[in-house]
């Protein structure tokens, strides 16, 4: 009996750091995702500034992963900034606002706070084109990928690549 608690304990454990590997290994691809956005988008030159703004609502590990992507790549030759702001703070100008899982009951009131502001809003949460944001992360098949919505990112006054769409699902 003893044997089989010890057992149980150790592949117990292998499961959970497996589980948060995967969790980890999740957001360094959406951080990736996020950064293969942003090449095919275009911003009104009014909204480009001297500075690439990614702003992410709420605590997350992508937040790291944004980080370490700036430390080495640039956007549009821009310097890229990563912004924290809770939900329920004013949302600084930025060119991307990422909407983590755990502030999706924000999607909708952010949108429509954010107005016709040139910003790509992006979500955690399947059906978040739905509520407000241009692109939404969604699992298909334990595979990570995204849903669109081309009208949503065209009435934000930002221009939309034909190669994104092809690569992601479209929702209006």
């Amino acid at each position: 009996m003893n044997n089989y608690c010890i057992k149980s304990v150790f592949i117990i454990s292998c499961l959970i750091w497996f589980s948060s590997s995967l969790k980890a290994q999740e957001e360094k691809f959406k951080a990736v995702f996020i950064y293969s956005f942003t090449r095919n988008i275009d911003w009104p030159s009014a909204a480009m500034r001297d500075n690439f703004i990614i702003c992410v609502m709420g605590e997350s590990k992508i937040v790291q992963e944004l980080k370490d992507l700036a430390s080495t790549k640039k956007i549009s030759n821009r310097t890229v900034f990563i912004l924290t702001v809770q939900a329920g703070q004013s949302i600084p100008d930025c060119n991307v606002l990422f909407i983590t899982k755990e502030n999706d009951k924000q999607i909708s009131g952010t949108a429509k706070l954010l107005g016709n502001k040139p910003v790509l809003i992006i979500s955690d949460r399947s059906n978040g084109c739905k509520l407000g944001a241009g692109i939404n992360f969604i699992l298909r098949n334990q595979n990570l990928n995204f849903e669109i919505s081309k009208t949503g990112i065209l009435a934000r006054g930002l221009l939309v690549n034909n190669q994104i769409l092809a690569l992601g699902t479209i929702v209006e």
